[in-house]
């Protein structure tokens, strides 16, 4: 493949990958070669240009990842290792929670104790609110 011809092949490519959650790792590992491949050609793209096609791979139900990603990293920082490290960040957190969710479930429906439940929920709910007035005191 030389050419534009080619280059566009490669660039289309790029353009049809997905993150895929189950396996976030190597999806993201497929962008970093296919942007390779790119420059290699001869097709050279901007830094931000790879790192939003990578964004734009993500499932639609991620798009609230993107839109924070967005709008939290500086443009210094937006590179495809600063977002890579973030979206592999977010999908780890979600696959502890399914994970947590469904220890939850399966104590719930052993009907083990209650005690194992109870702590599961503390760790996935957190703490409860606390009384932001107890601390203070009167000013009369």
């Amino acid at each position: 493949m030389v050419g534009l011809p080619g280059q566009f092949n490669l660039f289309y490519q790029a353009l049809q990958l997905h993150i895929n959650p189950a396996n976030a790792n190597s999806s993201i590992n497929n962008y970093h070669i296919q942007f390779q491949k790119l420059t290699k050609s001869g097709f050279n793209l901007p830094e931000t240009l790879h790192t939003m096609i990578l964004l734009s791979g993500l499932l639609n139900n991620y798009f609230a990842l993107a839109s924070t990603i967005m709008q939290t990293v500086k443009a210094v920082n937006f590179s495809m290792s600063t977002v890579s490290s973030q979206i592999l960040m977010e999908m780890d957190l979600c696959t502890m929670h399914k994970s947590l969710q469904a220890q939850i479930s399966q104590a719930e429906s052993k009907g083990q104790s209650f005690s194992l439940v109870n702590r599961t929920n503390v760790i996935k709910c957190g703490p409860p609110p606390q009384n932001q007035w107890r601390s203070q005191t009167p000013s009369y």
